[in-house]
């Protein structure tokens, strides 16, 4: 990132009310997964994002569709590898190398294409029960095949000098109401982990389980405090973060209040993904123009801006559905070939 953006300061409040000046803290690189193309986000938003966040399955993850194209605008690329067939439990299958065709085709593709630097976060929220790959879904899925499968995708994947970093990605609470196994129990090795992160959200009235509306520190401290205590000086991210909206609450907010307790409180996070898209459960998109200029602020002050973007040129966006906004739903379709669907999602996620 250029050199006048890379740091900036804070201040925090002493005990007589003055401001006292705080280290420099890193700006955070901040990721999308959504159904928008990042020229249309960045049009919504008026400001620059740094990271696009894509989900691919197994079977179907290219990389001329779901990477290339964003390289080339000039955004890093975090690809999100779910391991998702037939099979409801699959961890012995990975390590035995059923998908390895899949991966070294994906790897071969990239060092063809440049060998530009690619993030791979496999087989995510291992230590939950709802994804084949989980830990708590029974079966062979324990946590020493977890591990043996991931050291597995790394060594496939690198196998030919792919320059891909890897992301070792839990859920900031573990599945199956377990409050005991520490994050430690799935470390697979320092050697194969350039990043950690875990993914959190607010998921006030999605459910019965989740009645009250907590703030980012409620839902991710817990996450995070167990990803410092890891035997890595690697850094640390948020898989995916985001908030619904709730009758009566302030999501606008919550929003600035999330981005503003990185530098705060969470000094080792780079690096985050916000989930951006309405779904069955709620509204996790930003539907408000209070909640945008939310977001907008909050890139301009804790993100780089000015980057080397090179956006396609598209028809802007005009309100599409009357609703005084210009947002996602007035987007035109995906284009043929791209990925259609972020595949992410607080539906997804126990916290």
């Amino acid at each position: 990132m250029p050199a006048d953006v890379e740091t900036a300061a804070v201040a925090t409040t002493t005990a007589d009310g003055s401001q006292s000046p705080r280290a420099p803290f890193s700006l955070l690189d901040v990721g999308i997964a959504d159904i928008l193309e990042p020229v249309y986000r960045e049009e919504e938003l008026n400001a620059q994002f740094q990271v696009v966040t894509k989900f691919g399955f197994i079977k179907t993850m290219r990389y001329p569709f779901l990477v290339k194209n964003y390289l080339d605008q000039g955004f890093k690329v975090v690809l999100v590898v779910q391991f998702l067939d037939t099979l409801t439990t699959n961890l012995k299958q990975i390590g035995d190398g059923l998908y390895d065709k899949y991966l070294y085709k994906f790897a071969d593709e990239l060092i063809k294409d440049g060998n530009r630097e690619v993030w791979v976060r496999p087989m995510h929220e291992f230590n939950g029960d709802w994804y084949p790959w989980g830990t708590y879904m029974g079966g062979t899925n324990t946590i020493q095949n977890f591990i043996r499968a991931y050291r597995h995708v790394y060594q496939v994947l690198t196998a030919k000098g792919a320059n891909i970093k890897f992301q070792l990605g839990y859920n900031c609470v573990n599945g199956a109401n377990d409050k005991k196994t520490p994050f430690s129990a799935w470390w697979p090795g320092d050697d194969v982990v350039d990043m950690v992160v875990c993914s959190a959200y607010n998921r006030a009235g999605t459910d019965q389980f989740h009645t009250q509306w907590q703030t980012w520190p409620d839902v991710f401290q817990l996450g995070y405090d167990q990803m410092a205590a890891l035997p890595t000086s690697a850094p640390l991210g948020v898989g995916e973060m985001g908030t619904v909206g709730m009758a009566g609450e302030d999501k606008a907010g919550w929003i600035r209040d999330a981005f503003a307790a990185f530098p705060t409180l969470y000094p080792r996070v780079e690096q985050i993904t916000w989930f951006l898209e309405d779904k069955d459960d709620g509204e996790w998109d930003l539907n408000s123009a209070d909640e945008i200029e939310a977001f907008r602020d909050s890139l301009l002050q804790y993100t780089p801006q000015g980057l080397p973007q090179v956006l396609p040129a598209v028809v802007p966006l005009q309100d599409v559905n009357g609703d005084g906004l210009i947002n996602t739903v007035d987007a035109p379709p995906f284009p043929t070939g791209s990925a259609s669907n972020s595949g992410g999602g607080a539906a997804n996620s126990d916290i």
